[in-house]
C-alpha cells in the first residue's frame, strides 16, 4: 500500500508541470502564426540594430541657426544666427529723393530691432524698432553704391538691392542702472544683424 500511495502522490504532482508545459507550447505556437502572419503581410519589420559606438545623428544635417526672418513688404528674407532668434521691425515704403545729378528714385526701409533689445532696454527706452537700435535695411532699384551716404554693405537679391546701414545711435535705457548691460547687447546683436545681412535672399 505504501508504494501505491507514493506512485500516486508522484503522479499528481507531476500534472501541474505538464500542463504548464503544454500552456508554454501553445502560447509559443499562437505568438508565432502571428508573427509569421504580420510578416506576409509587410507590417511587422526588425529594426536594425545599432552597435554601441554608432550614433544616431552621426549623418544628420545640422540644424538651422535660426528660423527664416520674412520681410514680405520689401521681399526678401534673412536667416539670422542663433543669437538673434527675435528680430523685429518697422517698415517705412515707398519714400523718394534724388541723387547727386537730380535723378530721383523710390526707397522702402526696414527699421530694425529686437524683442529681447527692447526688453533689456525697458518701457520708455529707444530700443524699439523706430529708433532703428540694429540699424535699417533699404530696398533699391539700382546699387547705391557710392550714390548713397550711408551704406554699409549692398547685395544684389534678383532683380533690386538691398543696402545694410548700422544704428545711428546707442539704444539708451529707461534705467540708467542697465546702460552697460544694454549698450553691450546692442553691440553683439549689430554684430549679428550684418551676419544675417549677408544671408539676405528674395521671397
Amino acid at each position: 500500500m505504501g508504494l501505491i500511495a507514493k506512485h500516486m502522490k508522484d503522479q499528481v504532482g507531476t500534472i501541474p508541470v505538464v500542463e504548464l508545459f503544454i500552456i508554454v507550447v501553445a502560447i509559443a505556437a499562437v505568438s508565432f502564426a502571428v508573427y509569421a502572419s504580420l510578416r506576409a503581410r509587410g507590417t511587422f519589420t526588425l529594426a536594425p540594430m545599432m552597435s554601441p559606438s554608432a550614433s544616431p545623428l552621426g549623418n544628420a544635417s545640422p540644424l538651422p541657426a535660426a528660423s527664416e526672418f520674412d520681410v514680405p513688404e520689401l521681399g526678401f528674407k534673412l536667416a539670422p544666427p542663433s543669437g538673434l532668434p527675435d528680430l523685429v521691425y518697422s517698415t517705412d515704403l515707398n519714400r523718394t529723393g534724388s541723387l547727386g545729378d537730380g535723378t530721383s528714385y523710390s526707397v522702402s526701409t526696414v527699421k530694425l530691432s529686437s524683442q529681447s533689445l527692447q526688453q533689456a532696454g525697458g518701457s520708455g527706452s529707444s530700443c524699439s524698432s523706430e529708433k532703428m537700435p540694429l540699424g535699417l535695411i533699404s530696398r533699391y532699384s539700382f546699387d547705391p553704391t557710392g550714390k548713397i551716404m550711408d551704406v554699409a554693405k549692398v547685395k544684389k537679391v534678383g532683380s533690386f538691392y538691398l543696402a545694410y546701414a548700422g544704428p545711428q545711435s546707442t539704444c539708451t535705457a529707461a534705467n540708467a542702472a542697465n546702460a552697460t548691460e544694454v549698450n553691450d547687447l546692442q553691440s553683439a546683436q549689430v554684430q549679428l544683424m550684418q551676419q544675417a545681412f549677408a544671408t539676405a535672399a528674395a521671397l
